[in-house]
């Protein structure tokens, strides 16, 4: 009984020195994060006395700047550990703040400069976030600035653009309709740092499903497999990056890479098929209960693959904010290897 009792109380003081420790590491992480954003601010000549859209602007440049001399091929541990250290799964108290360990390493993509961005730029008290873009043939990760009078205006710390017209930033919806009307986007969305040049993603603005991170974001694969029987997206190698590239080189979306949660729990994934098809997603390891979140039930499921029906007009949604959170392995999703649409 002695014994018993002696265990547990060796493992409730484990899990409380783990507790202390961890949240004593958040704290210094963030604290040093805010020490930095204000020391990048300063370096990038931001001055309280500027409106906001040129503060912005001068950060966002200087993000550019930073970001535009990363080295992709080798993280550092800190980075790697990012996701972990500010997985949703985690409570508050032990949950690193979004863009803290961005700010302090600038590195990584564009989600990363935007992160960054928008955490420097709150730490100025400037109302900022992360923007979400996507179109059939490109994801990507801007950063919206919020002002006094309801408007927002759009800079991409990434690419170092931002939309300008006569030496003024243009809000979100100025810019979406000058692109409805056929403004060429080159003509718009102008440098705001030296070496920065223009970037087609922006090509589609005017159509790609937007919305700041964390917000319902619905968009719809139109599948047509016209006179073919079929189409395969990426190879069986174990690697959800060909399924990636090749459904954005199909003209179809860069993420049906994955089934349940991994970029923004707001994001709604819909297929809509023209003829009667089957729709299956085999996945790298056995597919995880908690990520098959799709409205319908599948029609068929094994360790490797789940397989969808869908009639001529139909739409499968997969709802990524449905996915479980996994205390185990923090992770929400099921990586694909590869998706095969069938005509039945």
């Amino acid at each position: 009984m002695r014994l018993l009792r002696w265990a547990g109380l060796t493992c409730a003081a484990g899990i409380i020195l783990v507790l202390l420790v961890s949240t004593v590491a958040k704290t210094v992480l963030e604290s040093y994060a805010k020490s930095e954003a204000r020391a990048f601010a300063v370096s990038a000549g931001d001055d309280a006395s500027l409106p906001i859209p040129e503060r912005a602007r001068r950060v966002a440049a200087a993000v550019y700047r930073f970001y535009s001399q990363r080295d992709l091929s080798s993280p550092s541990l800190l980075f790697r550990l990012q996701p972990y250290l500010t997985n949703q799964v985690l409570p508050e108290i032990l949950r690193v703040q979004s863009g803290a360990i961005e700010t302090i390493l600038i590195e990584g993509a564009c989600d990363s400069a935007s992160r960054a961005s928008v955490f420097i730029l709150r730490q100025l008290g400037i109302d900022t976030t992360q923007v979400n873009l996507v179109t059939p043939h490109n994801g990507h990760s801007i950063v919206g600035v919020n002002l006094d009078d309801g408007s927002q205006i759009l800079l991409d710390p990434t690419y170092g653009l931002a939309p300008i017209q006569h030496g003024s930033l243009l809000t979100t919806a100025e810019t979406l309709e000058l692109q409805r009307m056929q403004v060429p986007a080159s003509s718009i969305w102008a440098t705001i740092a030296e070496g920065a040049t223009y970037h087609p993603v922006y090509d589609d603005f005017a159509s790609a499903a937007q919305a700041s991170q964390g917000e319902p974001l619905h968009w719809t694969v139109h599948l047509d497999l016209g006179q073919s029987n079929g189409l395969r997206l990426g190879e069986a190698d174990g690697d959800p990056h060909d399924v990636s590239e090749d459904g954005a080189a199909a003209g179809l979306s860069p993420y049906l890479h994955y089934l349940g949660h991994r970029f923004d729990r707001g994001w709604i994934r819909g297929i809509r098929a023209a003829q009667d098809v089957t729709v299956t997603f085999h996945t790298v390891g056995e597919p995880i209960d908690g990520t098959l979140t799709a409205d319908r039930a599948p029609a068929e499921r094994t360790d490797r693959y789940v397989r969808y029906v869908l009639n001529a007009g139909d739409e499968l949604r997969l709802h990524d904010g449905r996915a479980e959170r996994n205390w185990r392995t923090l992770r929400s999703y099921t990586n694909v290897d590869w998706v095969e649409f069938e005509r039945r």
